[in-house]
């Protein structure tokens, strides 16, 4: 059951009638009570009161999914041996909920459409719905072609690293036909599952390490770490072909560090995290962002929206009064700048012994100004905070 810490239930924002009479276990003076709720979240925590009203909810989730949401950041596991998962909402009231989720306990994941990608120490391999916790089972690592690429990790940490992000074409909630996209192996090669698949399928590009993917109108878009995008589809006549979009120019070359694709308004987006190698102080954080078009040319503005950045699939989504506009929300995916850090071998340099979450912010595009988003304290080596949208 999703819990919520810090909610006040004195005054609920309200939109739509809910028939409180159908939870026979509530006593009311009255059976039915107006609830005016305007934000997605608002529904959630509704659900989260306790059994019945979450009978209510899951009857009339079908109603709410379209409220308008903001992301929510999925907190790193909490070390007390528990399986609650905390979810920080950045709204003004600052909420966090709760949800049992032991199915992700001890794993690695990525999100992406409002599920998360699992990866266990066996090699099993799922997708997991964060609030409805249902799970569809997808071929484990041992099916990647590239088995050859496996024998160069050690085998008891390969789910650590061997999968770098995960793309969803759209979401396993909505629709049936749906195809997922991974960055993969010792030199990060694309990869992908289609619905009814037996194994990863490689796509060969013979391109430099990927950096990020992106489903955008029908076909994948991914970009490896020298600004070169390459395009495949998966359900075309040549699935494990890619083909390659014109390059970055030399000017841009010296300074690249990260670089992530992201859809706003329907129009593609390149953007470049400077700031995230680890230095020789053995530190790394973000000093600054810049965006792109797919022809290079520096984006100044982004409007009225705001993107999000990290181990998820890169998304946008428009400013509200939670959400502020021309701003980037990135969590610290830099998996390189601390992981070797956090299982170091005996005698190594040990950078960041709590894994990841140190860098984390809000990047102004407008004054190139950096302030944090979450002012908690969440590490973890394996799957450190990442931005879910929450979904049903």
């Amino acid at each position: 059951m999703l819990s919520t810490a810090a909610v006040s239930w004195k005054e609920p924002n309200v939109e739509c009638s809910i028939d409180i009479g159908l939870c026979p276990n509530i006593k009311y003076k009255h059976k039915t009570a107006q609830r005016r709720l305007t934000l997605f979240e608002d529904f959630v925590a509704f659900g989260g009161v306790c059994v019945s009203w979450r009978l209510v909810m899951a009857a009339l989730k079908k109603d709410f999914n379209m409220l308008p949401r903001v992301p929510w950041l999925m907190l790193a596991e909490k070390d007390d041996g528990s399986n609650l998962r905390d979810f920080y909402c950045p709204m003004k009231c600052k909420n966090i909920y709760r949800s049992m989720l032991p199915k992700a306990s001890g794993k690695r994941f990525f999100s992406s459409q409002g599920w998360l990608l699992t990866i266990a120490a066996d090699h099993e391999v799922n997708l997991l719905h964060p609030l409805s916790r249902v799970q569809i089972l997808l071929p484990n690592l041992t099916t990647f072609s590239n088995l050859e690429e496996m024998a160069t990790h050690c085998t008891d940490k390969l789910y650590h690293n061997f999968i770098q992000k995960a793309v969803l074409s759209s979401s396993p909630s909505t629709t049936s036909d749906y195809a997922i996209m991974v960055i993969h192996g010792a030199i990060s090669k694309l990869a992908f599952y289609r619905r009814g698949d037996n194994a990863w399928t490689t796509i060969e590009t013979w391109l430099s390490a990927y950096s990020d993917v992106i489903y955008h109108e029908g076909r994948f878009y991914a970009i490896d770490c020298w600004g070169r995008i390459v395009v495949c589809d998966v359900n075309g006549s040549c699935p494990t072909r890619g083909q390659i979009m014109p390059v970055m120019p030399n000017e841009f070359t010296h300074s690249l560090e990260k670089l992530y694709l992201v859809e706003s308004l329907g129009k593609l987006l390149i953007v470049l995290r400077q700031g995230v190698t680890t230095r020789d102080d053995y530190t790394h954080g973000t000093t600054r962002l810049r965006v792109f078009e797919l022809n290079w040319e520096e984006v100044q503005s982004l409007g009225n929206r705001a993107l999000f950045l990290g181990f998820n699939s890169s998304f946008s989504v428009e400013a509200s009064n939670e959400i502020k506009a021309n701003c980037i929300y990135f969590t610290d995916d830099c998996f390189e700048a601390y992981y070797s850090a956090s299982f170091a071998d005996e005698g190594a340099p040990n950078y960041h012994p709590e894994g990841g979450g140190k860098d984390m912010g809000i990047f102004n595009l407008s004054d190139g100004s950096i302030e944090p988003h979450f002012r908690g304290r969440s590490f973890d080596p394996l799957s450190p905070p990442m931005w879910v949208t929450p979904s049903f």
